[in-house]
């Protein structure tokens, strides 16, 4: 019924163990987890799907993050799994709800205050999507946010505000609202894409998906009860694009 795409870049291996023993624990049991892991050669990340006995856990070694649309391009392929007929033919896994979210973002059980938002969203076929608050130290104090960057790219210039949206190191997105802010949908086979990945590649992907959906009158929402921990760490770009 849940859906979790889990993405991991390099040699990370205590990060991405950590957020997964963390996200095992506390999210349901019939739950499907894909990893996807950009250009690594740590022994322990390639393979750490030993590490786990759990049957509904898939890991995907992405060797050419260009070739394949970088951070977006992997959430698109994640979201066309989870959808999948073989995996509800072979495995019953009828996927309700996914959720996005990066190696250095770990969890607890307030993400069952999320999950249930999302089924909640999707059983009345509401467009919108959830975010949680974060927990971040800085100078010794604990302080709960959620970021709402500004680019300013996306200003809306009727009114000169900036637009506000979830942060895409954590979304739980029901797939109605999938569906319905679909970005492109593939007339051959399940490439969909959810997310603009050719224009989109590393940044800006979680705005332009909001933006989209904010124009089809959907919303963003926070989740004040589902706080987790957001360590920021750079991720999912090569050296270069830096």
């Amino acid at each position: 019924m849940f859906g979790f795409i889990v993405t991991t870049h390099f040699n990370n291996y205590k990060t991405v163990k950590k957020c997964l023993n963390l996200l095992f624990t506390s999210i349901p049991k019939d739950s499907y987890v894909l990893l996807y892991v950009n250009e690594t050669t740590c022994g322990g990340v390639l393979n750490i799907k030993s590490e786990y006995s759990d049957n509904n856990f898939e890991v995907v070694y992405i060797n050419d993050q260009k070739k394949n649309n970088g951070l977006t391009g992997t959430w698109n392929q994640g979201i066309n799994r989870l959808l999948s007929k073989e995996l509800k033919e072979t495995k019953n896994f009828d996927c309700k709800v996914i959720t996005i979210l990066g190696h250095d973002t770990f969890v607890n059980t307030s993400i069952t205050k999320i999950l249930d938002a999302g089924l909640k969203a999707q059983e009345n076929k509401e467009l919108s999507y959830f975010g949680p608050l974060y927990k971040s130290s800085k100078e010794n104090n604990f302080l709960l946010w959620q970021d709402e960057l500004k680019y300013k790219s996306y200003v809306n210039k009727e009114n000169c505000l900036y637009l506000k949206y979830i942060v895409g190191s954590f979304m739980t997105i029901p797939i109605n609202t999938l569906m319905e802010n679909i970005f492109y949908k593939s007339l051959f086979g399940d490439n969909h894409q959810y997310f603009d990945e050719e224009k989109y590649p590393f940044g800006y992907n979680e705005v332009d998906f909001n933006k989209r959906l904010r124009n089809k009158k959907g919303k963003s929402i926070i989740v004040p009860e589902c706080i987790i921990e957001h360590t920021t760490l750079q991720s999912w770009k090569s050296l270069e694009i830096i």
